[in-house]
Formats: structure tokens, C-alpha cells, sequence
């Protein structure tokens, strides 16, 4: 997609869910927060050690998908039914 239409796509999106093992450059989580998208990462010593001063993003217990979610539900402002 174009330059315009990925800022408008991070921009009108809840949040980035990015649950790899391993991100090499980070360029995705850097866009999201950069559009002011809450991003949802697994929590790896590479991705807490670049983005874990960063307002915006949340490192979640990827092996834990009621914590996760939990996590996930605050952050967004939503109920348990929504």
C-alpha cells in the first residue's frame, strides 16, 4: 500500500498485536506508535531493551492468553462483554 494509506490504516486501528520471536529492525512497532497505536508485543529482552521506555507499547505474557487479554482490554477501554 501507499505511504498515505498504512499512516491512515495504523491510525484508525485499535492496536498492533505483534506476538514474534523475533523482530530484527522493529520498523511496524515504530509506525503504530508513531500514529499513536497502542501496540501489544510478546515480552523478549529485544523488544523490552528498544521499545520498553516507549509510551504505547505493552509487553504482554504471550504464553498467558487470559493475562494478555486482560492487558489488552484495559489499555483499549473495553468491558469484558465488548
Amino acid at each position: 500500500v501507499d505511504e498515505s494509506t498504512l499512516r491512515r490504516a495504523y491510525r484508525e486501528s485499535l492496536g498492533l498485536v505483534l506476538f514474534s520471536e523475533y523482530e530484527a529492525f522493529g520498523i511496524p512497532i515504530l509506525e503504530a506508535l508513531a500514529a499513536g497505536t497502542p501496540v501489544f508485543l510478546s515480552r523478549q529482552p529485544t523488544t523490552e531493551s528498544l521499545f520498553g521506555t516507549y509510551r504505547g507499547a505493552h509487553f504482554c505474557p504471550a504464553e498467558d492468553v487470559d493475562a494478555t487479554v486482560g492487558l489488552m482490554r484495559r489499555v483499549l477501554g473495553l468491558g469484558a462483554g465488548d
